[in-house]
């Protein structure tokens, strides 16, 4: 298992990894006013799943955070999103090679968001072959 702990001034958060046969494990913990993002690179081509919904990524898609775990299916990441993640895409960067800083949705990012409220949340990754 490999960890770091964070911290903002007075507030800490920690975020834990370990590496199991066939996933990852990604666990944040932190004091309430502390949020975590896991931050993930998108394949245009291949839509967001989650459950029966699949959202193509032409379009924004905003998720609110949920009251139960549920899976993200994003080409072959398969992510257990705990419950009370949102879902944000395109989370545009600043571009600094373009005059107004600017970022096209290629240059986005899916963004997870949970509120570090002092519990545990851990987000399982698999990777398919």
């Amino acid at each position: 298992e490999l960890g770091v702990e964070l911290d903002y001034g007075e507030r800490r958060g920690e975020v834990r990894l370990r590496i199991n046969a066939g996933s990852l494990d990604a666990t944040v913990r932190g004091d309430p006013e502390l949020n975590a993002h896991l931050t993930l690179m998108p394949h245009l081509a291949a839509p967001l799943r989650i459950g029966e919904q699949e959202f193509p990524l032409k379009d924004p898609v905003t998720l609110p955070a949920a009251a139960d775990d549920r899976w993200l299916q994003h080409d072959r990441a398969r992510i257990m999103l705990p419950a009370g993640v949102a879902l944000d895409w395109p989370v545009l960067p600043h571009n600094p090679y373009r005059k107004d800083g600017s970022a096209r949705p290629a240059e986005g990012r899916i963004v997870l968001t949970t509120p570090m409220d002092g519990k545990s949340r851990t987000f399982r990754i698999e990777i398919t072959p």
